[in-house]
């Protein structure tokens, strides 16, 4: 993503993260952490004493962090567009408020029927990454989405800005929930260098991206074990957003599915259902291994 970035010009910043344990026993977390990510290969990962993390973040406070100085942030709007182009530009058809209504699997492949103006076309794949309407879709195709393990989850994030003037170089986030349902309110900056928190993690049954103010003081209580001289007054509303959740309120870690749906009878279909964050960070990548198996189909 980083390359990819260079080579686009589109706006990043490798600012690095510091994951902070400010109870005892989620220095173990850390430990554990550190060692599936090193597993996994993660370079340059590093363990920080409670000294350490104050010569990094001086207002910060923890007991002990781990440092990975490869995190950075990207303009997201730009990387979007930047690949709408990409793809505009190989011959690809964007079609903007284009709701799929109906999916029928032919001999051939599948008949797609467009609710705007009833349009209908044939295609040899379907790659099926609608985020939050996912799961829609793959039933429309005829799968039992909750047999299959299929039905998605509405997981609202609020985020808040503050009024006091911080002073953090890297995004600071906090040990992540047991079951990692969610990461935990952190810092994060933005590319004009403005400090935002947040998500917390509600889950909802409708879309909606209306902020309740009351939140401040949870928000307050979060950011305090790692600032602990932040107010609520100091917060006001910023975004929302809401992560498409294969794993529900009460449901243990539940991964992305990118999956080719031949043992279905539903050749041709690829379904990626439940591409939460770090969804975007691994498009690249995600792209890369669709375009395997769409390759497997051959022609």
């Amino acid at each position: 993503l980083y390359a990819y970035c260079r080579q686009m010009d589109i706006p990043h910043a490798r600012l690095g993260k510091i994951i902070v344990a400010t109870k005892n026993h989620e220095i173990k977390q850390l430990e554990k952490l550190y060692q599936n990510a090193t597993q996994n290969g993660v370079p340059n990962l590093e363990l920080l004493d409670q000294k350490q993390v104050k010569c990094l973040e001086p207002e910060i406070q923890c007991l002990a962090g781990l440092y990975s100085p490869n995190t950075g942030i990207i303009d997201t709007h730009t990387f979007m567009q930047n690949l709408s182009h990409q793809a505009e530009e190989k011959d690809a058809l964007i079609a903007y408020d284009s709701e799929v209504i109906h999916l029928e699997k032919t001999a051939s492949g599948f008949i797609v029927t467009i609710k705007k103006e009833s349009f209908r076309f044939e295609s040899r794949i379907v790659i099926n990454s609608a985020g939050l309407s996912a799961d829609r879709v793959t039933a429309l195709a005829g799968i039992d989405i909750d047999r299959a393990g299929y039905r998605l989850h509405y997981c609202k994030g609020d985020y808040f800005r503050t009024r006091q003037v911080l002073k953090a170089a890297r995004l600071i986030y906090p040990v992540p929930s047991p079951n990692v349902r969610d990461l935990g309110i952190h810092l994060t900056k933005d590319l004009a260098g403005g400090i935002r928190f947040g998500p917390d993690a509600d889950y909802v049954k409708e879309i909606d991206y209306q902020i309740d103010d009351a939140k401040k003081s949870a928000f307050c209580d979060s950011v305090r074990q790692y600032l602990p001289g932040i107010q609520p007054d100091d917060f006001y509303a910023d975004t929302s957003g809401i992560r498409a959740k294969l794993q529900g309120p009460d449901d243990d870690f539940r991964d992305f599915v990118i999956c080719h749906e031949a043992n279905r009878s539903l050749a041709g279909l690829i379904n990626l259902i439940g591409i939460e964050s770090p969804g975007l960070t691994s498009s690249l990548a995600i792209a890369d291994y669709v375009e395997e198996i769409v390759k497997g189909l051959g022609r």
